[in-house]
């Protein structure tokens, strides 16, 4: 057998596994730990707070009257490789970015 051969028997094994029913896949993988204490603190019932309603309000009331917040939405954002940000407006219709 070739090499090519072998790539190709490989190749061929891995999507034949791939269509393969996976609940004998997984249930033979163990489930670690950390998985194992998400999914028991995910299945208790979340408490809810009848107050929260007004609390979430004025967070936000208070973060959309903040000042360079706002100034930083305004501009377009998109990061250049070298991580300068695009100081053109949000949603500019110019292909090129302007980085400073």
């Amino acid at each position: 057998m070739s090499k090519v051969d072998a790539m190709q028997a490989m190749r061929e094994a891995r999507y034949a596994a791939r269509l393969a029913p996976t609940s004998t896949a997984t249930a033979s993988r163990p489930i670690p730990a950390a998985r194992k204490k998400a999914t028991a603190v995910g299945t208790s019932a979340p408490e809810t707070d009848q107050g929260g309603e007004t609390d979430r309000a004025v967070d936000t009331d208070q973060a959309v009257g903040s000042g360079p917040v706002a100034d930083e939405e305004a501009l377009c954002g998109h990061r250049s490789m070298n991580n300068r940000s695009c100081r053109r407006p949000a949603g500019h219709s110019e292909k090129n970015h302007r980085y400073n």
